[in-house]
């Protein structure tokens, strides 16, 4: 047979199992949450960028070569942002999207994501391209860290689960373990009525009654049965004594034949078969009574 599992360590190793199913769901439900978040509030930075550059143009008054060399310095400042002249003279509705690009103020050779905003105006009449650009913040970083942390917690939780359970289990149990203790201790031949501790729990109250009411039944029956069969070996012996008696009595008269003593021979035979029977049963009801006080270990192998 196999190792054995608690009753309460059954649901807690399926609870554990589901609780780490959800653990390995939630890095990748963290990463699309965080993006989408991480993408609305670079949408929107970059909206309000837009709207402060569009309202900084309307209200300036550059010519024409003003307006040149301050969009050549803009661009120089904000490497980040361009604003172009644009070929299109139909204003178009504003792109977004993410893309990939080198960070140029990185030590190393590193491409970060960048989202960008293309945006299309008029300055003076003429039509511009303004291309605003926000650099994603180290979103695989910031994940890892979410997901230690939540690994942490998951593996206090587990570590508390176990213990609750422990002590759970065994506070719970306890009155279980009595009953056990006591149907382990009980003997039929002992007269005297179980008794079990009582327990505010509703479950363990009914089986402790209906425990007793099994082993009342129980008892009620045995000693049905040992009461018959004392009295029908009892009341065996007497007839079977007779008729071995009257049997042995044919045997010693001298007017029998052969055949009739035959016959009384063959009778005599399942007599005294019937007779060590009754004697038997009589010994397994004694013993069944413990009418033996003395006991004695016998070595079987050494007989």
């Amino acid at each position: 047979m196999g190792s054995k599992i608690k009753l309460l360590d059954r649901p807690l190793k399926t609870f554990i199992l589901y609780a780490l199913l959800v653990l390995c769901l939630s890095v990748p439900a963290y990463f699309l949450v965080i993006d989408h978040i991480w993408l609305s509030e670079l949408d929107e930075h970059n909206e309000v960028t837009k709207n402060e550059l569009l309202y900084s143009f309307k209200k300036s008054n550059y010519t024409e070569d003003e307006l040149s060399k301050t969009l050549t310095l803009y661009n120089k400042l904000q490497p980040s942002n361009t604003i172009t002249k644009s070929a299109i003279s139909v204003a178009k509705p504003d792109s977004t999207y993410t893309k990939l690009s080198l960070n140029k103020f990185s030590v190393k050779e590193d491409y970060n994501r960048f989202r960008v905003l293309e945006t299309h105006f008029l300055i003076h009449g003429q039509p511009y391209q303004a291309t605003i650009q926000t650099n994603f913040e180290e979103t695989d970083e910031t994940l890892i860290a979410i997901s230690l942390v939540t690994t942490l917690f998951f593996g206090l939780l587990v570590f508390g689960f176990i213990l609750l359970n422990k002590n759970i289990s065994k506070k719970i149990w306890q009155p279980f373990q009595d009953t056990l203790y006591r149907l382990k201790h009980f003997d039929l031949n002992n007269k005297q009525e179980i008794e079990f501790i009582p327990t505010e729990i509703k479950e363990f109250e009914q089986l402790h009654v209906e425990l007793i009411k099994l082993m009342k039944r129980n008892v009620l029956v045995y000693e049905q049965q040992k009461i018959f069969l004392e009295n029908a070996s009892h009341e065996l012996q007497t007839p079977l004594a007779v008729l071995k008696s009257k049997t042995d009595s044919l045997l010693q008269t001298d007017q029998l034949t052969k055949q009739q003593l035959e016959i009384i021979n063959e009778m005599n035979i399942p007599l005294s078969r019937a007779s060590r029977i009754n004697k038997n049963l009589l010994l397994l009801a004694k013993i069944g009574n413990q009418s033996f006080e003395d006991d004695e270990i016998i070595d079987l192998q050494h007989l």
